[in-house]
């Protein structure tokens, strides 16, 4: 998973902006590596954030790929002593991220996060 870090400015810095949103490409030693920026930087000067908020997780298989702006339908995996799937119609999907694999999103709603197998037959 990304991590995304908000410099907060307490130190001195030419490079970096405050307020502004980092991607961490590395980290070491309490010292981040930043993307898109050269140098590395100490994390103290740093805050974390969460990259979706406090939106719940789902795990999900669904046939075809989500796409941004359109309703998603997918099966959402429940379990409650056994595996079941539950069919679901989303709201708009708000981002799609492809993972590693050519078949595995992370999709993001209004109400939800969706972590997405997309099955082809």
């Amino acid at each position: 998973m990304t991590k995304v870090v908000r410099y907060n400015g307490k130190g001195s810095s030419n490079t970096l902006v405050f307020g502004k949103e980092y991607e961490v490409v590395r980290e070491k030693e309490n010292k981040y590596t930043l993307k898109g920026v050269k140098g590395e930087f100490d994390s103290k000067l740093f805050d974390e954030i969460s990259l979706y908020g406090d939106l719940p997780a789902c795990l999900a298989i669904a046939s075809e790929e989500p796409k941004v702006g359109e309703y998603f339908v997918c099966y959402r995996i429940i379990s409650n002593g056994s595996l079941k799937k539950q069919q679901v119609t989303t709201s708009k999907v708000k981002e799609v991220k492809k993972l590693v694999n050519d078949d595995i999103f992370i999709v993001t709603t209004k109400n939800h996060i969706y972590v997405v197998k997309v099955e082809t037959k």
